[in-house]
């Protein structure tokens, strides 16, 4: 139901409000019955592409923000969830509660919230999802596990390797996100990184060079210009059990150094930790 009050519509427009903006019906006459007939979407100007029709770009990059918001809320768990400043979806009874004194309905003020940052470039921390573990490996300490550090090392030359191992969350996701701290390069030959895919259970609390989990691929290749020092890195994998894991060209000759180091999600700061969406 819409209901306008005190405005004015150009005459040029009469004929599309009309159609637009439906009166009431009266089923039968006299009988003081009425029905609502549903209005025409693709009549409405700047409406999303509805037979070939589109709106201008600011228009779309709107709407894009929107349905994103309205995605992340079907994420938000009924019950427990992940509570502030940790990153993951909130329970909407956390929703509820915060909402209260806003003089909104919970669903009202998570969309406010949500849209003021996504509208401003930015992804909330309740549309994220984090690794369920990370952690890395050294080929030179094989016996050592490394899932508590702040950081991610990909390593590669003749000796030793290092890879990072990431494992995907519960609900469903097709793209991770994780932030370059830092490369460093010796040589001429420097690439960008590989990802594998891990083909079976492994723990982040357990893991070392000498128990790591079987990988399969390279599936995935990022050059070395999308990762640079300070970039998000995105990439997109879909159907992933176990995991993925990130490393280098591990076959460059002696000299050649290539490492990266990415934040992990122990990193302090939240806007730094990996994520998956």
């Amino acid at each position: 139901m819409a209901r306008v009050v005190s405005q004015s519509i150009p005459s040029e427009y009469e004929k599309m409000y009309k159609e637009i903006a439906r009166p009431a019906t009266e089923m039968i006459p006299g009988s003081g019955l009425f029905y609502t007939q549903g209005r025409y979407p693709f009549k409405m100007s700047g409406k999303k592409p509805v037979y070939g029709y589109n709106g201008t770009p600011a228009q779309n990059e709107v709407r894009d923000v929107f349905k994103q918001c309205c995605e992340c809320f079907g994420k938000q768990p009924k019950t427990g969830g992940y509570l502030p400043p940790d990153i993951g979806p909130r329970a909407r009874t956390w929703w509820f509660g915060s909402a209260i004194g806003s003089g909104l309905w919970y669903y009202n003020y998570f969309m406010k919230a949500s849209l003021n940052l996504g509208l401003a470039g930015f992804r909330p921390d309740w549309c994220k999802q984090p690794p369920i573990g990370d952690t890395y490996d050294r080929q030179d300490f094989p016996n050592v596990n490394y899932h508590t550090e702040s950081y991610l090392f990909a390593y590669g030359a003749i000796c030793p390797h290092r890879y990072v191992y990431i494992r995907p969350p519960e609900q469903k996701a097709s793209v991770f996100h994780i932030k370059v701290f830092s490369r460093s390069s010796m040589g001429w030959l420097f690439t960008g990184i590989l990802i594998w895919r891990i083909n079976e259970v492994w723990d982040e609390t357990t893991e070392t060079w000498n128990t790591r989990p079987g990988l399969v691929g390279p599936i995935y290749t990022l050059p070395k210009d999308l990762c640079q020092p300070g970039m998000w890195i995105n990439i997109p994998v879909s159907n992933i059990e176990y995991g993925i894991a990130i490393g280098t060209n591990f076959n460059e000759p002696q000299g050649n150094l290539m490492q990266y180091a990415f934040y992990s999600s122990q990193y302090s700061y939240q806007g730094y930790r990996p994520f998956w969406t």
